[in-house]
């Protein structure tokens, strides 16, 4: 088989969610004999719980060019007047999002992947951030026999909660479109970890054959769980519920109908927050004396938070109500009931159709209604029946090794 050069903004031992996909693919790929390589940008810290999973795995820093002071934010008065000044030349330099990390990025990285034997490589490249997918598509001209996947962790131009996507002006967010059809219409493979996302890459191609895109579902791996001692039974006087991982501030209106029914509610519920969140959002919580917030937590401590709870929360902005997110499958690996807060999507109905979870829409009455759901039903919410192979990383990584083989087959 090919070289398989996997190209991943963040990746072990950088912390970040965004590293984690490529990290678990990796692990598996190497298992399998695949000869894998990953070129990344420079680590900041080394707090990637995944790290692990990538011994073996040979990895390649390059330089972003983008300003570290917009990348990774500000501290002190001197970082503040930093972060106007390159935002100011950012405007000047980029004609699409400005915001995308990896807008620079094609000074460095085309160099240095052209150092490769490029004609005998399959390169997967990681979005978000995006931009830097266009940049990789002038390389077919010059090497004819290599292949290009896209494998998209979230949606492109039509993301409402991320990457800066929902304010820019029309004419840069024009410019990102026809990057994002570039891409879609002259890689060999687009895969996405949500069919909605894969459909709507389908509706933006220029017609080419449905065997080009996948759907490729963010997963768990049996191995991160095996260490955990048997989950406790539900507590007699209390509803223990976790929420872990980032708060998005577009949950907005579901935390505010959270925050109102805990005020309201009789029943005794004890609440663990535990990752990012805005201010906004952590003066609301810390005004509950049912909420417990814990900040950032090692990966070892969410699973163990995760694994002493009743019941595991999910809050989902409205566009992303379709996400079986890392949370999520993190959730299921521990056979936890969930309880979704949001509007109504893919995700509340697969739990629900399963019954595995709670769904309550974004208002006080149906929180109020679903908290008295756990509190009575919790015991009716089991994964007897509930089949989760589907999201184990073996399995994931078995899938995406077939769709490599038929591109490679292509192409004898």
């Amino acid at each position: 088989m090919r070289q398989i050069i996997i190209i991943s903004f963040t990746f072990p031992p950088q912390g970040g969610i965004g590293g984690r996909r490529w990290a678990k693919f990796s692990k598996y790929f190497k298992r399998e004999g695949l000869n894998v390589k990953v070129y990344t940008a420079p680590f900041r810290n080394n707090s990637s719980p995944w790290k692990e999973d990538t011994i073996g795995v040979e990895v390649v820093e390059i330089e972003t060019g983008f300003p570290r002071v917009i990348r990774f934010g500000v501290s002190t008065i001197l970082d503040k007047i930093k972060y106007r000044l390159a935002l100011y030349q950012l405007r000047k330099q980029v004609n699409g999002n400005f915001y995308d990390h990896s807008s620079m990025w094609h000074a460095n990285l085309i160099p240095a992947l052209k150092k490769e034997d490029l004609n005998s490589s399959v390169i997967i490249a990681s979005a978000g951030p995006f931009s830097y997918l266009a940049d990789l598509i002038p390389l077919k001209k010059e090497f004819p026999e290599l292949k290009l996947i896209a494998d998209f962790r979230d949606p492109w131009t039509t993301n409402k909660t991320a990457f800066g996507y929902s304010d820019l002006p029309d004419t840069r967010l024009k410019v990102e479109q026809e990057k994002e059809k570039q891409v879609v219409d002259d890689f060999d493979a687009i895969v996405s970890v949500a069919s909605p996302m894969t459909d709507y890459f389908k509706s933006i191609s220029n017609g080419q054959g449905i065997d080009k895109f996948h759907t490729i579902l963010n997963g768990y791996d049996p191995e991160d769980y095996k260490f955990l001692p048997r989950s406790p039974k539900k507590s007699t006087s209390t509803l223990k519920i976790a929420f872990v991982g980032t708060l998005y501030n577009k949950t907005k209106q579901g935390l505010k109908a959270l925050c109102v029914a805990l005020r309201e509610t009789d029943l005794v519920v004890e609440v663990t927050f535990c990752g990012d969140m805005t201010d906004e959002a952590r003066e609301l919580l810390s005004q509950l004396n049912q909420v417990k917030l814990l900040g950032k937590v090692s990966g070892t401590e969410a699973r163990s938070i995760i694994n002493e709870s009743d019941v595991a929360m999910l809050l989902l902005t409205d566009d992303l109500t379709y996400s079986f997110s890392t949370k999520f499958c993190e959730y299921i690996s521990m056979k936890k009931p969930i309880w979704i807060i949001s509007k109504e999507g893919e995700t509340p109905a697969f739990i629900v159709d399963h019954e595995i979870g709670v769904h309550s829409n974004p208002n006080k009455k149906d929180v109020l209604d679903g908290l008295q759901t756990l509190v009575q039903s919790i015991s009716k919410l089991n994964y007897e029946s509930f089949d989760a192979r589907p999201f184990q990383i073996q399995k994931l990584s078995d899938d995406y090794v077939r769709i490599i083989r038929n591109l490679e087959s292509k192409g004898e």
